[in-house]
């Protein structure tokens, strides 16, 4: 992953299904890249994040992240402040609820 993100000159990359757990930012170690945001489970390895190039000043989006139920819908999100772009990590999980998944209604919140 690291030669594809810097021969092909990759500015964010929104990646799925990492298995590295909550401990994710510490366990990463791109020369020109840093975790924007990301959304690890706690009882099971899994989850999604979004690199960053070094270039870009982002801003994490908790507000998102909180809106994760684990296991149904997993979100994290980040601003780009120079341009103001909303970038987002969704993930479903296939034993998830697809109804709680598409209209986020009435979903029990984190915690955290």
């Amino acid at each position: 992953m690291k030669s594809v993100l810097e021969e092909e000159h990759i500015n964010i990359a929104v990646i799925t299904e990492h298995w590295l757990g909550e401990l994710l930012p510490d366990q990463l170690n791109f020369q020109n890249f840093y975790v924007g945001a990301h959304f690890s489970r706690k009882k099971r390895y899994r989850g999604a994040f979004i690199l960053v190039h070094k270039k870009h000043l982002i801003k994490n989006l908790p507000q998102i992240h909180k809106k994760s139920v684990e296991g149904v819908i997993e979100i994290s999100g980040i601003i780009d402040e120079k341009s103001e772009k909303v970038i987002l990590a969704v993930y479903r999980p296939p034993q998830g609820s697809s109804e709680i998944f598409i209209y986020n209604e009435d979903m029990p919140r984190r915690s955290d």
